[in-house]
């Protein structure tokens, strides 16, 4: 027994046979499986299973790494993309890994694909906004509902003309997987159109409105302008102090440069000056007072008695003279006149401006009787034994409005004053200076 144990132990058989190998392989052979297999199935349990992911202030290259790791993918992504170097801060739980990877690329022009065991990071190719991908192209926008009529529409057209137009509209789709994958999706629409009979266009009248337009430029050009003009004055030469009247008028024409705001005008105008003399004087020549007696009364002292009398003194002319006048006096003449006027306030049809001036004015008539001194010579002189000026100086101020009518048409309303340098008739004891506030209405055309 001893010598047959001997023989098989020294002399083993060269078949396999696991009662043969030593104890000590066994064991370590045993470890190194159950080794593998833990590992196998804890990498697909991270991969399959929920998880809890954050990151607080990471790189977005550093973010995908972690999470890659921990899930136990390999990971791919072009390390020159500057995306990847923007900072991210995320927290989720209870998500798949590719539920995180969606997540932390949302808001990136990034995306992936997961190729097996293996994460590709890739950018998102930059599409028209008006020329949609195959897969965004709807019915809707296929459809020709919107440009073609329907079939009852068109049949009860009169037709000259049947056009058949084919047209193939491509649209390509390129995803690149890797620089590798190329996937192209093309679509093919077929349209039919009819031509329509053109009709003459109709030739609509233009209304008032549309002539009036706020966007016409009044900064430079030309403008001219035809006006009257009442006028209120206190012009008299038969007395000293003459109410204010309106009996005097101005009619003329307006000539404008236009240079932005700032209004040149040269003023061409009739000025008409006249007045309503209705007045009496009596002058008395010689004569006495005569004395009456009002009242009288007297005081007594002791037994003197003293007698007053009252009495009132009485001017008897001897001689009476009255001079009445009752009639219309008139001067004429025509103002040349320059002025710059600037618009203060400009507003979609409205224009208010002011400005200052200067007059000239050329006698043209005259007619009536001057008073010179009513008191002390009441005769009346005729207008034409006086030594009229034949020009007189003035100026002006004005402050007036401009409102828009049309295109090239403005209603124009202003007030003037002018006042005189000068007498209108030279010697005369009474004050003859022009001045006096008139109101213009005109209308002004633009060129």
């Amino acid at each position: 027994m001893r010598f047959n144990l001997k023989q098989d132990y020294v002399f083993p058989e060269r078949g396999f046979s696991p009662s043969r190998v030593p104890v000590k392989t066994l064991v370590l052979l045993m470890l190194m499986l159950l080794n593998c297999r833990t590992s196998i199935v804890l990498g697909q349990n991270g991969q399959n299973a929920t998880m809890d992911f954050s990151v607080e202030n990471q790189t977005l290259s550093a973010t995908l790494y972690k999470l890659s790791s921990k899930c136990g993918y390999n990971i791919s992504y072009d390390a020159g993309n500057e995306l990847l170097d923007e900072k991210i801060s995320i927290r989720l739980e209870d998500k798949y890994p590719e539920e995180i990877y969606k997540e932390i690329l949302s808001d990136t022009k990034l995306s992936f694909k997961k190729v097996g065991n293996l994460i590709v990071v890739y950018q998102l190719p930059a599409s028209p906004e008006n020329n949609p991908l195959p897969e965004q192209i709807t019915s809707g926008q296929l459809t020709l509902r919107d440009t073609v009529p329907d079939a009852e529409t068109i049949f009860k057209l009169p037709l000259t003309d049947t056009l058949f137009i084919r047209d193939t509209i491509y649209r390509l789709k390129t995803d690149t997987i890797l620089l590798v994958e190329t996937d192209t999706v093309t679509i093919i629409d077929t349209v039919f159109l009819k031509k329509k009979k053109q009709k003459k266009p109709k030739k609509t009248k233009q209304k008032t409105s549309d002539l009036i337009s706020t966007h016409i430029p009044r900064q430079n050009g030309w403008s001219a302008e035809i006006f009257m003009a009442p006028v209120a004055s206190s012009f008299s030469l038969s007395r000293e102090n003459s109410p204010l009247t309106v009996r005097s008028f101005a009619i003329g024409a307006d000539f404008s440069k236009i240079l932005d705001r700032i209004n040149i005008s040269a003023t061409v105008k009739l000025s008409h000056f006249a007045e309503k003399f209705n007045n009496t004087y009596l002058v008395t020549e010689g004569g006495f007072f005569r004395t009456d007696t009002i009242d009288e009364y007297y005081t007594v002292s002791d037994i003197d008695t003293t007698w007053y009398y009252v009495t009132d003194s009485t001017w008897l002319p001897v001689d009476d003279k009255q001079y009445s006048y009752n009639v219309n006096n008139r001067v004429g003449f025509i103002d040349i006149s320059v002025k710059a006027t600037y618009d203060f306030y400009v507003s979609k049809k409205t224009r208010i401006f002011a400005g200052l001036g200067l007059q000239t004015g050329i006698l043209i008539y005259k007619s009536g009787l001057a008073v010179p001194d009513g008191e002390n010579q009441p005769e009346g002189v005729d207008f034409a034994g006086l030594n009229f000026n034949n020009t007189v100086f003035s100026g002006l101020v004005n402050l007036g409005m401009k409102y828009q009518l049309s295109k090239t048409m403005d209603f124009k309303s202003e007030f003037y004053y002018f006042q005189g340098f000068n007498d209108v008739v030279s010697s005369y004891p009474v004050n003859n200076k022009l001045k006096g506030l008139g109101l213009k209405l005109g209308l002004a055309y633009y060129f």
